[in-house]
């Protein structure tokens, strides 16, 4: 009888075993085989990348950088949605996080009180399981100093899990609380003036990452993949593929300029990217962050992560 007492046990457990393993490969899709984005190797100057990928633009593929943050969960009466229909697949080695997104428009009475905050952070275990953390994107700014409270409670639920935070270009003081509980925090250094079609221009993201400097060990610079197209009607925003490789001029800010059939793009090219990835390396950031994986093609994206992981020449075209 405790023979085949032990065999039923064994049998349940390789059961168990192989659906846990079943499920998280569901779950991250994972694929270890990435023709398009070959390995490459980090230099002593590496810095860090995270790339985002937005739920409406998901590549097939994710490239084999440190960190993948999928956006995003919104939160609702019952716990947190997920807009993801598909997952990309996600080489091995690479971290993956969970963006909860906390904007103006979105539910957040649950940030009223501690209960609702515990309560909404315990629903996030079925993300947590099988992820490495999150980010959270909180830009309802009436309730951003409730961001402490959401680390504290994030941090104790699920000890060992990264939390990084979003920060605005226009500058927001950081409590030294949360200073020390988040692993990484993500500067957003782009859409500075919308209506204007000011993007990133390398005079204001300086003086942002000046503001933030004291961070530095922790911060991740924000990099725009996208553009603004100006038009008599206004502007709009655009992916970046159709207009990767087009004839580009540079205004005085720095900032790419090419024409399209209805106006100008303002956009970041591989030259404008490099001169902000001397940036952070000139005042020690820890490493980038895409916004976002998807807006581009893969041999972009490959270009990106040669120029953060390799030292190169145009790393130092920016002067102090």
């Amino acid at each position: 009888m405790k023979v085949k007492r032990w065999i039923a046990l064994a049998l349940i457990g390789i059961i168990v075993g192989a659906g846990i393993y079943l499920y998280f490969s569901k779950q991250h899709n994972t694929n270890t085989d990435h023709d398009n984005y070959p390995h490459i190797t980090k230099g002593k100057d590496a810095l860090e990348i995270l790339g985002f990928i937005p739920y409406w633009a998901v590549p097939k593929e994710a490239p084999a950088i440190d960190y993948i943050a999928l956006f995003a969960l919104e939160p609702t009466d019952g716990g947190w949605y997920t807009r993801f229909k598909t997952m990309p697949n996600i080489p091995e080695g690479t971290k993956v996080l969970w963006t909860i997104k906390i904007h103006g428009g979105d539910h957040s009475t649950w940030l009223d009180t501690p209960e609702g905050i515990t309560d909404m952070i315990d629903k996030l275990a079925v993300f947590m399981d099988k992820s490495d953390g999150i980010v959270i994107n909180l830009e309802d700014w009436k309730k951003y100093m409730k961001i402490d409270d959401i680390a504290m409670s994030f941090h104790r639920r699920y000890p060992g899990k990264l939390i990084m935070i979003t920060l605005p270009s226009w500058g927001l003081p950081t409590t030294a609380n949360i200073n020390s509980l988040a692993d990484r925090f993500i500067l957003m250094a782009y859409d500075y003036d919308f209506r204007s079609g000011v993007l990133a221009p390398m005079s204001k993201v300086e003086n942002t990452i000046r503001f933030y400097q004291s961070l530095s060990d922790k911060l991740l610079l924000g990099i725009p993949l996208y553009g603004y197209l100006q038009t008599d009607k206004g502007t709009h925003a655009v992916q970046i593929k159709n207009i990767e490789d087009a004839t580009v001029t540079y205004s005085e800010e720095g900032e790419a300029l090419t024409p399209g059939k209805t106006g100008t793009i303002t956009w970041n090219n591989i030259n404008t990217i490099s001169a902000k990835i001397a940036l952070a390396r000139k005042y020690h950031l820890r490493g980038i962050a895409l916004w976002a994986v998807g807006y581009t093609s893969d041999e972009f994206i490959k270009k990106i992560i040669k120029e953060a992981y390799t030292a190169t020449s145009s790393s130092a075209t920016v002067s102090p």
